[in-house]
């Protein structure tokens, strides 16, 4: 049987958008994004002769890795620290309160995870797939580095990691 695809073009890694829905006003400036890799465990059954390998029932997911373009006034760094900062209280249960208050409408579940969603676009902008992370979360912010001695001004970009319950990938 010949490999006949319907479409020869060629996915540009450069043409995506991420959006948090927790910070509607806010779309990253992302420099890259990971569609993270998932993986099914496995069963190993023994056998008089040979152990078998079975399919397992749990998928483990890889954390999204986003590694974004600072803003000048630092508000999207802020946005994400903040956001540790509170799931994390590392000063006290009120920093906690806070995030669970800050939205009274839903519930703390709400305000402490954020669904996230990537636009995988076409070379002429349009979306083509999207990717919905559900329950996200950050889990490690990288450092700002500033620096006197640079020539040449580059804006400043940092990694953010982030866990989810699952996600799901879809055409559109």
């Amino acid at each position: 049987m010949a490999f006949n695809p319907s479409s020869f073009d060629q996915t540009n890694p450069a043409l995506f958008r991420l959006i948090f829905n927790k910070f509607p006003n806010v779309e990253y400036l992302s420099y890259s994004v990971n569609i993270p890799g998932v993986s099914l465990g496995e069963i190993i059954q023994p056998t008089p002769l040979l152990d078998l390998r079975l399919p397992g029932d749990k998928l483990t997911f890889d954390p999204l890795t986003l590694n974004f373009i600072v803003q000048e006034n630092l508000a999207n760094y802020i946005e994400i620290y903040n956001w540790m900062f509170g799931i994390g209280h590392p000063q006290s249960l009120d920093s906690y309160k806070s995030i669970a208050r800050s939205s009274p409408n839903n519930s703390n579940r709400v305000n402490i995870y954020s669904d996230a969603t990537l636009f995988i676009l076409s070379n002429k902008q349009n979306p083509i797939a999207k990717v919905t992370f559900v329950d996200v979360y950050p889990t490690a912010l990288s450092p700002l580095q500033y620096d006197a001695s640079v020539t040449d001004v580059t804006p400043i970009t940092t990694d953010v990691t982030l866990n989810y319950s699952y996600y799901k990938l879809e055409a559109i």
